[in-house]
């Protein structure tokens, strides 16, 4: 990647902060025109296909593919990351009544919300959008509060941030934004393509244009600040908090939180998202110092939603937190699905594959569980080819019931890149081909 197309240091401040950056992608003449016009064609007669605009509009690729948008988010994700196989065509129709404030969840799987983000919203315009075709709104700066003063927008006090622009806008957007769509007051139709893309591998370097050192935004903020040093690769400053009594706190908190693991709220939909506390923040800003007792809590917890907390900070730890494989590869047993699920992200974020544990991953893809199912697949194409052992269990992936849980064995296949992982991958691309041609209209 040419490094004239990174992001500066003021830019990643900026969405650190503000929690979005936009940007605008030129792809030549009457470009987005025709893309506008293919999504009118395809919502008329088939209309909205769901995950599959990409494949019936493959002319949005090139969108994702201009160096300018690669670079920003390799700036923000690293090198490796991935378009998520989710993705949605919105589109605000005139006299459109707008939506409330809230957060999106992820993609039928369970994380927990926290500043260290490894997922990153893109909402691309095909079509100028001005303040009156609706346009998605956003409340800058309060992408790491869980709560807002009002999810009704007619009564919320946060000042709001319209993204408008030309065609060709596109807005990178922190994933645990508030946002939503305004009411079009306008005669014009307003799509809006929202995608998404995950970091694949722990910053241990500044993956954009960094010149500065030092945290220079103008205020003292503490959490943006930790954001801006995991994302440069360096080691948290640690705190004079004593040991057990954030333990103890943390604990307290994830038990008194139980209740938001079914909660459907403005800032966790489906109950499937909660906001790491303060206490487990705190843990995973501090880091290696707390490996040995996070280990011990993940253990020895009888209660299934501290051990699942304690598996996630870790996760937040990353790299540093390798003394934890033994405790966490135990873990991958345990009653809870939560648990495991964590257990297994823990496992590839903190990247140590030896055979063991990618066997242990390969064993996990026949988990009951989709979701523990799908984080080992996840795990797996982190390991790049180091996972070429666990391909016959890939390849069984592949037709899981799940179709993230497709997309993700895919994934790995494509990353371990040996020739039978190439062999398996292919043969399944071939008969899954999507013909765009090919429509209610025009079947052969």
């Amino acid at each position: 990647m040419d490094s004239t197309y990174l992001l500066s240091d003021s830019q990643i401040q900026q969405f650190i902060t503000n929690g979005y950056l936009q940007l605008h992608v030129d792809c030549g003449p009457n470009f987005h025109q025709e893309v506008y016009q293919q999504i009118e064609s395809m919502f008329e007669g088939e209309g909205n296909v769901g995950n599959n605009i990409l494949p019936r509009v493959p002319k949005i690729q090139r969108v994702f593919d201009h160096p300018a948008l690669q670079g920003a988010l390799i700036s923000l994700l690293g090198e490796g990351y991935t378009m998520n196989p989710h993705r949605h065509c919105h589109l605000n129709a005139p006299s459109g009544g707008g939506q409330q404030w809230h957060k999106d969840c992820y993609v039928f799987d369970h994380n927990i919300r926290h500043p260290r983000f490894h997922w990153v919203l893109a909402f691309y315009y095909p079509q100028d959008t001005n303040e009156d075709m609706g346009p998605t709104a956003l409340l800058p700066g309060m992408h790491f509060c869980k709560s807002i003063s009002n999810d009704d927008p007619k009564h919320a006090t946060e000042p709001e941030a319209l993204l408008c622009g030309q065609a060709g806008t596109v807005t990178l957007v922190h994933f645990d934004a508030w946002h939503r769509a305004t009411k079009n007051r306008s005669t014009k139709k307003r799509y809006m393509l929202k995608f998404q893309f995950a970091r694949m591998q722990e910053p241990n370097k500044p993956s954009w244009n960094h010149q500065q050192k030092i945290w220079e935004n103008g205020k003292k903020d503490e959490v943006s600040e930790d954001v801006w040093n995991w994302m440069g690769g360096k080691n948290p400053i640690k705190n004079g908090n004593s040991v057990p009594d954030l333990i103890n706190a943390m604990e307290q908190e994830t038990l008194d939180s139980i209740g938001e693991t079914t909660a459907k709220t403005p800032d966790n939909l489906h109950g499937t998202n909660p906001t790491a506390g303060e206490a487990a923040q705190k843990l995973s800003f501090i880091g290696t110092p707390m490996v040995s007792e996070l280990t011990e809590v993940l253990s020895s917890n009888p209660h299934w939603w501290i051990r699942a907390v304690a598996a996630d900070i870790l996760t937040k730890i990353g790299p540093s937190a390798e003394t934890a494989i033994p405790a966490l590869a135990n873990r991958t047993n345990d009653d809870h699905w939560w648990v495991r699920r964590n257990a297994i992200e823990a496992l590839g974020t903190i990247g140590s594959f030896d055979s063991s544990i990618v066997k242990l991953l390969g064993q996990k893809l026949a988990d009951p569980d989709y979701r523990v199912r799908r984080n080992a697949a996840i795990s797996l194409a982190k390991s790049g080819s180091q996972a070429s052992p666990a391909i016959p269990m890939l390849k069984t992936t592949l037709d899981d019931e799940d179709r993230y849980n497709r997309f993700y064995a895919a994934l790995a296949l494509r990353r371990i890149d040996t020739n039978p992982a190439k062999e398996a991958l292919f043969d399944a691309l071939f008969t899954a081909r999507w013909c765009p041609i090919t429509t209610g209209d025009n079947l052969y």
